[in-house]
């Protein structure tokens, strides 16, 4: 099962699935001063997906098996009838003698290879790169290649999958996947290692370069880290996704040079869900941001329908800014809009000051779980609404922020559930502050909502207003939550008590469907991201 407007999914085993989707509308009536909600469905079923065979569709010689040594060609679990050339340890020439419209190019478990030139990949489907037999996957080691794999014009209906990709250490400057060409359709990556671990560290994950997109993908189940010696780039993913699903991987840490740890720098149509994303590589840096395209040309609505769910987003020891929805830049006319952003936990590390900066329309962030807690001299704040002075970008306008939960267990000067920025020449309006529940008994100085600047209106909720905990609460009135550890080391994290807890029925009623864990909302429904 998958919630949210946009949500993806991998079909694997041979077969055909019967698949559902549900819509659904909330609605609020009041009758004789009581507040009653509906839900309107509707739903559309057996919508079916069929599944083939792979040793049907790549059967005979349209499959190829290749060991590193000829004695092992086409032993340990090699697919019957399949072709067995004589073994090679050199990846590209593996591939290139391989790779086709209509194979299936699978590498030995448990071998190694070496990668020394980029392969380019131009095949029309289905095809498949992957692996056979059982044990570790094959791994392909490569030292400072402008992508070990480079899926390019004339790419569709391509998997990669099942492979381990290694650099030659902290030094390497090469790139796992470099995906060139313009749109590239149907490209799935399934549990595929790229970097993987210190010593075997690569220069850049999975890239989307400039001018090229892919589009009714999927990335999944992969780990990508140790990742990045440089500054400028070394990110795990970065590029532009349309209609495209990031699924369950593992992404960063990254090494020391790296940027940010995943840039969806031009996002469409997208979900980004059940992901780590750890700290990135240099302080300053976002483990997580959503841009959109760089241009200057006219207003073009070119980041949008993105939902973000279900993440653990840590900043570590380097992010100042853990998460960001905004623009790429100042100088550039850039549009973000239509967001939703729930039930992920962002976790503040030594240096963290701003868990998710949003700037853009139409964002709604609601059910997550914002830690504040590890160490720092600085003051924090979880949800930061901001304006810059960007050139051509629309203002900022309704943003919602809605049953989140602010913590912090340390002692920083300041602390803040929410803080609105704007400045002279941009205008931020229609945020809603509604729900959220904060607490951070040792911080001096509490804040449910800070507001700077003149050109904030419109603004709905504050300090113990719209189901919002009071500043005095987040100070000095235990919720009660149970094993709030801030380690998110169990479930049981922020959960309220089945009583005794002032934000238990407080909250008012907000468009938010279901809690943390997808438990249903009460009414009257209880405030923060967790229900009791």
């Amino acid at each position: 099962m998958a919630t949210g407007p946009v949500a993806a999914h991998v079909f694997e085993r041979p077969g055909t699935y019967n698949v559902s989707v549900t819509a659904s509308y909330l609605t609020y009536t009041t009758t004789n001063g009581t507040v009653q909600t509906s839900v309107n469905t509707a739903t559309v079923q057996n919508i079916q997906v069929t599944v083939d065979d792979p040793d049907v569709v790549f059967a005979g010689t349209k499959t190829v098996c290749i060991a590193n040594n000829t004695a092992a060609a086409g032993s340990g679990g090699c697919p019957m009838g399949a072709a067995t050339p004589p073994g090679t340890s050199d990846f590209y020439t593996a591939l290139q003698g391989c790779i086709g419209t209509g194979k299936r190019c699978l590498f030995k478990r448990g071998d190694t290879f070496v990668s020394g030139t980029p392969v380019t990949v131009q095949t029309a489907g289905p095809a498949t790169i992957g692996a056979y037999g059982s044990g570790a996957l094959p791994v392909i080691t490569s030292t400072n290649i402008t992508g070990v794999l480079r899926p390019s014009a004339g790419v569709s209906d391509l998997r990669i999958m099942d492979l381990k990709i290694t650099g030659s250490g902290i030094t390497d400057t090469g790139i796992g996947i470099s995906v060139m060409g313009g749109v590239i359709e149907k490209l799935t990556i399934l549990r595929l290692t790229i970097g993987g671990a210190a010593g075997s560290n690569i220069g850049e994950g999975i890239i989307m370069q400039s001018g090229t997109r892919i589009s009714n993908s999927v990335i999944q189940d992969s780990t990508i880290s140790y990742v990045g010696n440089y500054v400028g780039m070394g990110v795990a993913i970065f590029g532009g996704v349309q209609f495209t699903g990031i699924m369950g991987n593992l992404l960063g840490p990254m090494t020391d040079g790296a940027t940010h740890t995943v840039r969806l720098q031009n996002a469409i149509n997208t979900s980004f869900t059940n992901n780590t994303v750890l700290q990135p590589g240099v302080a300053g840096m976002t483990a997580l941001t959503i841009r959109a395209l760089e241009h200057l040309t006219a207003p073009n609505p070119d980041t949008r329908y993105v939902y973000v769910g279900d993440n653990i987003i840590d900043g570590g020891t380097k992010s100042a800014q853990i998460f960001q929805i905004a623009p790429a830049g100042t100088d550039q006319n850039n549009w973000v809009s239509d967001v939703i952003v729930e039930r992920n936990r962002i976790k503040f590390g030594t240096v963290g000051y701003q868990g998710l900066i949003t700037e853009g329309v139409r964002i709604t962030v609601r059910n997550n779980i914002c830690d504040a807690s590890s160490g720092g001299a600085a003051s924090r704040l979880c949800f930061y609404v901001a304006a810059e002075n960007t050139v051509g970008a629309p203002n900022p306008d309704d943003i919602r922020i809605l049953n989140n939960t602010c913590y912090n267990g340390g002692s920083n000067p300041t602390f803040y559930c929410v803080f609105i920025d704007a400045n002279a020449t941009k205008a931020i309006t229609g945020t809603q502050v509604v729900n959220n529940l904060g607490y951070a008994p040792s911080v001096p100085t509490t804040v449910m909502l800070g507001v700077l600047g003149t050109t904030v209106t419109g603004t709905i909720g504050g300090s113990g207003t719209y189901g919002n905990s009071s500043n005095a609460q987040m100070k000095s009135t235990n919720p009660d939550f149970i094993n709030a550890s801030g380690s998110f080391s169990t479930p049981l994290d922020f959960k309220l008590p089945s009583s005794d807890s002032y934000a238990i029925g407080s909250g008012i009623q907000a468009p938010v469907w279901s809690d943390f864990f997808l438990a249903p909302t009460f009414s009257p429904p209880d405030i923060g991201a967790v229900n009791h």
